[in-house]
C-alpha cells in the first residue's frame, strides 16, 4: 500500500505509486551523519543487453572474482599492503586490488589468454 506525507511540496512517498514505479525516501546514518536516502524505481527494462553491456558485466564479475580471491590469499597480502601504503592514489585497499586485478584481467585479455 502506497503512503504519501505531504509538507511543501511533497516530504515523503513510500511504496508503489502506479504499476512499476516506487520511490521512497528515509533518514539513514552513514559515514556522513544522518542523511536523506532516495530510492527510485522506474520499472522494467524494455530494451535488450547490449554486448557492450555484456562485456562490462563479465568484467566485473571476474575482477570481483579476482579481487576476493587475492585478499584471502595470505602469500600476496603483505606485499598488497605494502604495494598500497607505497601509492596515494586509491583511498583503500579493496579500490587499490580492484585497480591492480582490472588491469591484470585487461591484459589477459589482450594476450589472448
Amino acid at each position: 500500500m502506497a503512503k504519501i506525507s505531504f509538507v511543501y511540496p511533497i516530504e515523503e512517498i513510500i511504496g508503489k505509486l502506479k504499476d512499476k514505479f516506487g520511490a521512497g525516501r528515509h533518514k539513514a546514518a552513514n559515514a556522513k551523519g544522518l542523511r536523506d536516502q532516495w530510492t527510485v524505481h522506474y520499472g522494467t527494462r524494455t530494451t535488450p543487453v547490449t554486448e557492450d553491456e555484456m562485456a562490462a558485466r563479465t568484467r566485473f564479475a571476474a575482477v570481483q572474482a579476482m579481487v576476493n580471491t587475492r585478499k584471502k590469499d595470505g602469500t600476496k597480502r603483505a606485499q598488497d599492503q605494502a604495494d598500497f601504503k607505497a601509492q596515494s592514489a586509491y583511498k583503500t585497499l579493496t579500490a587499490y586490488l580492484w585497480h591492480v586485478c582490472g588491469e591484470e584481467y585487461d591484459a589477459s585479455l589482450e594476450s589472448g589468454e
